[in-house]
């Protein structure tokens, strides 16, 4: 069978495992990433099948993994906002170091212990021709430039490079895509795209963005030493965008004052189940929780005041619609870590994919969403002990409401937000 190796180093930590959450880099994932841009590239879904399999059938590609020195998974926190790293900190992780115990892994630049780097092996069956061998690398250079891999990758974790542009000779002939990132960012990923448009007669699939018509890649103007610092830069400019916005705060602030009539009503249920007409959730788009807290003053006997501490979180997440990846170069003999928004925007081509809200019900337009709300109430007493003022938090109530009715602008918000960020000069479109 005819093969290429690639290799690739992990630029940020890999959150990637068997279903114990045991870490481990799995060729099943990786071929199911590869699969997912094939789609979204336009692959004919005879091709598809040929390629990757179907259901009583496997695929005509093979993948090998390997790696010179052991790539140990670890537990140890990263110094990343828990703004975009919420509920994977306490998971292990492949780290991008070989031995992190000799350095802190977010600062790859200041390393003693060598790079994180493997080898992926692709064999392809002799069943398949050339044009579907070029078809399918395609797909993975896709993967592995407009992409990432494993849990969080919205949100840049998970990013692979190739460190070394592989050998086609033996495989394809006339096949001159790069995987290795040049000096000029912007000029190498629209070389790319184009070349890869040229490569086959790509049409969009049933349903699905289409990379060639609804894609739009932004570069972010800052220069970055570590991942650490542009992962905590990713979250900084998305948790500023959301509080500026102020979105969502009158949805929960409804949902908050049904439940609190509720209670008062002596009514109170572990499970309820609100129908509003009019819930708008915006930040849903981003894939990220969204909670608010308030507050309700309440009289004590004591002629304290106790409040009743509400904290609303709407559990509506689906895949973000906006991608992050964070790639690495070398400029001038040193590394470069730069940070680009992958979007696809349904506004562009006038193709509305059904997976993406855009102003419709969620429950009908994005998957079925079944939006829930989570809502815990605490107590917080103020007591007098030697004359001092204490507050105790007292757990009274935690319990899930269940809405209809939800409505999101969708897209719209996401416009908003890359409009915000070029209008302050942080971003340049690329393509």
């Amino acid at each position: 069978m005819k093969s290429v190796v690639f290799e690739l180093k992990i630029v940020t930590p890999l959150f990637m495992g068997n279903a114990n959450f045991d870490p481990e880099i799995r060729t099943q994932s990786i071929n199911g990433v590869i699969r997912y841009w094939f789609r979204f590239l336009g692959g004919n879904p005879e091709t598809e099948e040929k390629l990757f399999g179907n259901t009583s059938s496997k695929g005509n590609v093979f993948i090998r993994i390997q790696s010179e020195k052991k790539l140990t998974p670890i537990n140890q926190q990263l110094q990343v906002d828990d703004y975009i790293s919420f509920s994977i900190k306490k998971r292990k992780y492949i780290p991008t170091v070989v031995d992190p115990a000799e350095t802190k892994p977010e600062i790859p630049n200041k390393q003693k212990s060598p790079e994180a780097k493997f080898t992926i092996t692709f064999l392809f069956h002799p069943k398949l021709n050339q044009e579907e061998i070029k078809q399918f690398l395609c797909a993975f250079w896709c993967a592995l430039y407009l992409g990432n891999f494993g849990s969080r990758s919205t949100k840049g974790f998970g990013s692979l490079i190739c460190t070394k542009q592989p050998n086609f000779e033996n495989i394809v002939k006339d096949f001159h895509l790069s995987f290795e990132i040049n000096e000029d960012t912007s000029q190498w990923y629209i070389q790319q795209i184009n070349y890869i448009k040229n490569i086959n007669r790509w049409e969009r699939m049933k349903n699905l963005p289409f990379i060639f018509e609804d894609l739009e890649i932004y570069l972010l103007h800052k220069i970055f030493n570590n991942f650490g610092e542009a992962l905590n830069k990713l979250s900084s400019i998305i948790k500023e965008y959301r509080r500026k916005c102020n979105l969502d705060y009158q949805s929960a602030r409804t949902i908050f004052e049904k439940v609190k009539n509720i209670r008062e009503r002596n009514i109170f249920r572990d499970q309820i189940q609100i129908e509003l007409d009019n819930i708008e959730l915006h930040r849903v788009v981003f894939g990220l929780p969204i909670t608010f807290t308030f507050s309700d003053k309440k009289s004590s006997s004591d002629d304290k005041q106790n409040d009743e501490i509400y904290t609303i979180q709407f559990i509506a997440r689906k895949p973000s619609l906006i991608r992050f990846k964070i790639i690495q170069k070398k400029q001038q003999e040193k590394d470069e870590i730069q940070l680009l928004l992958i979007v696809f925007n349904p506004i562009k081509s006038g193709f509305k994919f059904p997976f993406i809200p855009t102003g419709k019900d969620i429950h009908k337009s994005w998957n079925q969403i079944r939006l829930n709300c989570k809502v815990k109430i605490e107590e917080v007493r103020t007591k007098n002990k030697d004359l001092k003022e204490s507050k105790v938090k007292e757990k009274k109530q935690e319990f899930s409401v269940r809405i209809k009715n939800v409505n999101t602008r969708g897209f719209e918000i996401i416009n908003r937000f890359i409009e915000d960020l070029v209008h302050s000069k942080q971003i340049q479109k690329v393509l």
